[in-house]
């Protein structure tokens, strides 16, 4: 089951599973200022693990954006990666194909109900581009992966919602970290660790199945494969 956690009670606890009470003093020994840290660096490890085994599903969460103006939709501040891309169509959601690597003339047929999307410019807060161009104001459901949130004492965000076996994993990387600075032994701790992370691991659904497989376009097939597929799209546009 998720639970809400915050920083000084995800310290607590990690200090527990190294057999810490409470902090201590001296070179060998972790504060609260830097134990806190430790538990932003750990929430920030476990990101990592799921992103570099494309578990992203196990990290996806959503916002629904209208924008202001007939424009694609914008993305939150805490994205990372995009999953899947729906526009509101009537009463149903519709989804938005991402556009294959290809000479995007093969997808300049002017204004409607958008099917294909391309990200550009990510490095400077990301823009959504769409095919065809937006002819009104749209709704759009996101689909991502968040970056790794910085948990706050006392400040914001000050806690995160996450599942029971992710924080087990956390308060046992932070465990890890806190005795090593004691130049305690590690291994029952990191075995423990290790078998938990696994576990997450073996959940995990590694496939995209939002985005279409890149295919060279060696002979030019491409164009009447996805002509194809932007008349029928075109052809039910506002049937929902």
């Amino acid at each position: 089951m998720p639970a809400a956690r915050d920083i000084d009670d995800i310290l607590s606890a990690a200090r527990a599973r190294a057999d810490q009470d409470q902090p201590g003093t001296g070179p060998r020994h972790t504060d609260d200022s830097e134990g806190q840290d430790l538990v932003n660096d750990s929430v920030a490890a476990f990101w990592e693990m799921l992103i570099t085994a494309q578990a992203w599903e196990l990290l996806a969460t959503r916002a629904e954006v209208t924008p202001a103006s007939a424009t694609g939709p914008t993305l939150p501040t805490d994205f990372f990666k995009l999953l899947r891309l729906d526009v509101q169509d009537g009463t149903r959601w519709r989804q938005i194909h991402r556009l294959p690597d290809e000479d995007e003339s093969l997808f300049d047929i002017g204004t409607g109900g958008p099917i294909y999307y391309r990200l550009e410019g990510l490095y400077d807060g990301g823009d959504v581009r769409l095919y065809p161009s937006p002819s009104s104001i749209l709704t759009y459901r996101v689909i991502y992966v968040p970056e790794a949130p910085v948990l706050v004492s006392g400040g914001s965000p000050s806690t995160i919602t996450l599942p029971n076996s992710w924080w087990r994993w956390i308060e046992r990387d932070v465990a890890v970290e806190l005795l090593l600075k004691e130049e305690s032994d590690i291994r029952g701790v990191v075995a423990k660790r290790d078998e938990i992370g696994a576990a997450i691991l073996s959940s995990a659904k590694t496939t995209d199945r939002s985005e279409p497989r890149r295919v060279r376009d060696t002979r030019g097939k491409l164009r009447g494969r996805y002509d194809i597929r932007t008349r029928r799209d075109l052809a039910t546009w506002g049937s929902g």
